[in-house]
């Protein structure tokens, strides 16, 4: 009897669309994960958000170090400006805002855009549980990170750039309750104490104004901005 050709046919050609759909599977698998190529920016593995205090940041993930990609907006209580300038107490403000109706500073742009400015007490307990502080090492090895993704390194670390950290030029508060510096610089605090003057700490600055990016150390009773990275052995 001679064979059924249709029925052959068939059994080659099924044959033939099996292969081909395990093949693409393997090669689909072999692809690399997507990247946003125009930023080259990856959130923190497993961790690409935290909630706190209401508000959801995002993480993006710089080297090995996890950053929030925002400013922190924690404010427990808004510091009278008669009250400000105080090396011990933590202290709270938003910029521009000089009432204490902590209903309304959370509703006005400034809050909103650019987040809380702290002095170094309240800066140090700012952070959610498993988040930190950044210390000065920290923000040295974000310099060095910056620097290794050509271009300017300030571009970078601006919402421009391409490393995510979206740094906003939040300005700073004084020790005599005054703003100063809004869309000019950011300036956020590190953990770290400088060792050689009393009451001084290391702080990191973005300067809008010469497109650069500096560590240094001031006074710690001004207020700056609070960008939190996550805990890790160090």
């Amino acid at each position: 009897m001679k064979p059924n050709l249709n029925f052959l046919t068939l059994i080659i050609i099924s044959a033939l669309i099996l292969s081909c759909v395990n093949s693409c599977k393997k090669d689909e698998d072999k692809k690399d994960p997507v990247v946003n190529e125009e930023t080259s920016i990856n959130p923190c593995p497993g961790l690409p958000s935290i909630n706190y205090e209401g508000y959801t940041y995002l993480t993006i993930l710089i080297g090995n170090q996890c950053w929030l990609t925002e400013n922190l907006r924690y404010i427990p209580e808004v510091t009278p400006v008669d009250e400000w300038g105080s090396l011990v107490e933590p202290q709270y403000a938003v910029y521009d805002y000089t009432k204490q109706d902590l209903f309304e500073v959370r509703t006005i742009e400034n809050f909103q855009t650019y987040g809380v400015l702290y002095n170094w007490p309240a800066a140090l307990e700012a952070c959610p549980d498993g988040w930190e502080l950044p210390s000065k090492e920290d923000f040295e090895k974000l310099i060095s990170e910056l620097q290794g993704m050509g271009g300017s390194s300030f571009e970078n670390i601006t919402p421009d750039g391409k490393s995510g950290f979206d740094a906003l030029m939040g300005g700073n508060r004084l020790a005599d309750g005054s703003f100063s510096h809004l869309e000019e610089y950011g300036f956020w605090w590190t953990s770290t104490p400088y060792p050689h003057i009393l009451n001084d700490v290391w702080y990191f600055r973005a300067n809008n104004v010469n497109k650069n990016l500096l560590v240094n150390y001031i006074k710690k009773d001004l207020a700056y901005s609070v960008r939190c990275i996550k805990s890790q052995d160090k």
